[in-house]
């Protein structure tokens, strides 16, 4: 089975640009069905000494089950003459971006480029797994339907080993989908403006990501503790490079809300307040980058509990309080965030211990993150709804509707 699968998938593919190449001179589903059908017949019957499928897979590879399922999808159209509805479009726009991405750090990193190799990591994914678990609720939760079948699939493919590649990465991209993914979003570029994530969004998928990982390393710690220290919380690892990212990203924000308090005219209190916050995550970031340097425990638990169980129900009660931290430009906790606070500190602390510094780094910057870009108190921020709009379908209606 192994050995068919990526024939039959080469097969699809000369099918598929076959049928887009003449559909546009067949009038009838019947026949464009068989052309379909023929060309398949062909490739894959021993017509040649080697079928024509098997020159096909040397030429582009062992597709992944995402390709088959996109290969699968356009056939599914172009045999009935139906252009894509603008939601379906939207979803194609969506898998493509992230297979964009993806190849955008895959690629590079195995061919040497940098010192890590994101590509090795599919032989064994203690850090991918949870990634695509993750991946595929957020999707779920947002309704984008394609991306949550290729996931599921390709993983599904992955645990049943139909393909002959140990590694996770090839079950779920390639290089044929990787150049599909690029061609679509130039050709509907013009949407990509339309597809900005809402406020709403960014916090529900960093939240998703942050607790899989969190359970997934917690039960990792009971099952495997050397599977969690040696790779998932390694120095260098996946854990240590994310929360690298997420301070980073923090530090983006203080910058931008430095600006934007110098534009509006703001108080020097809150430009004062913005460069403290960055001062901070600059030590933070430097703390996770660093494996020699450490902030000490105390410090972070102090910090915290001062600012939930004191300032916070200050703020929420004395109107004058609230008036005073809104002028200087503190981010305040949303009831969402207290309860993250919660269960990253039981997590990281119970759960896992004092031994796994990197997990409870992780998930610390994470909710740091979204309670500094997301504050309850947001309306005291200038420019931030320009930062983020909500998914429209305004660009589909106008734009190219070809698959």
């Amino acid at each position: 089975m192994t050995d068919q699968i990526p024939v039959l998938a080469a097969a699809l593919l000369i099918a598929t640009l076959g049928l887009a190449a003449a559909s546009s001179i067949l009038s009838s589903i019947y026949a464009r069905a068989a052309l379909f059908a023929s060309i398949l017949a062909v490739t894959l019957l021993p017509l040649t000494p080697i079928p024509i499928a098997h020159y096909a897979r040397v030429l582009a590879g062992n597709l992944s089950i995402v390709t088959i399922l996109v290969l699968g999808v356009s056939a599914w159209f172009r045999i009935r003459g139906k252009t894509p509805s603008p939601k379906i479009i939207v979803q194609l726009i969506q898998l493509s971006i992230v297979v964009a991405l993806a190849a955008t750090l895959l690629y590079p990193t195995a061919l040497g480029a940098t010192s890590f190799d994101i590509y090795a990591d599919g032989y064994y994914p203690v850090a991918l797994g949870p990634l695509v678990l993750a991946l595929f609720i957020v999707a779920v939760l947002a309704g984008a339907w394609l991306i949550s079948a290729a996931l599921a699939l390709g993983f599904g493919g992955y645990s049943l080993h139909i393909l002959e590649s140990d590694n996770l990465w090839d079950y779920l991209m390639d290089p044929v989908l990787s150049v599909y993914a690029f061609a679509c979003l130039v050709r509907h570029r013009k949407a990509l403006g339309d597809m900005l994530p809402t406020p709403f969004r960014i916090q529900q998928s960093m939240i998703v990501v942050g607790a899989v990982y969190m359970v997934f390393a917690a039960l990792l710690w009971q099952l495997n503790p050397d599977g969690l220290r040696y790779n998932l919380a390694a120095d260098g690892g996946f854990l240590h490079g994310s929360t690298v990212l997420v301070l980073a990203a923090a530090l983006l924000v203080c910058f931008v809300r430095l600006l934007a308090s110098r534009e509006s005219g703001r108080s020097g209190v809150f430009a004062l307040t913005s460069l403290t916050l960055g001062f901070l995550v600059l030590v933070l970031a430097a703390g996770a980058a660093s494996t020699t340097f450490d902030v000490p425990r105390y410090l972070p638990a102090t910090s915290l509990g001062l600012y939930l169980l004191i300032l916070t129900p200050l703020y929420r009660s004395h109107a004058k309080t609230r008036r005073w931290l809104d002028a200087g430009g503190v981010p305040m906790p949303a009831n969402h965030h207290i309860a993250a606070w919660v269960v990253v500190i039981f997590v990281s602390e119970s759960l896992i211990g004092t031994a796994m510094g990197q997990v409870a780094s992780f998930g610390y910057s994470v909710v740091f993150f979204l309670n500094l870009a997301f504050p309850d108190n947001h309306e005291a921020y200038p420019g931030v709804e320009r930062l983020v709009s909500p998914v429209t379908l305004k660009s589909m209606t106008s734009g190219p509707r070809s698959a």
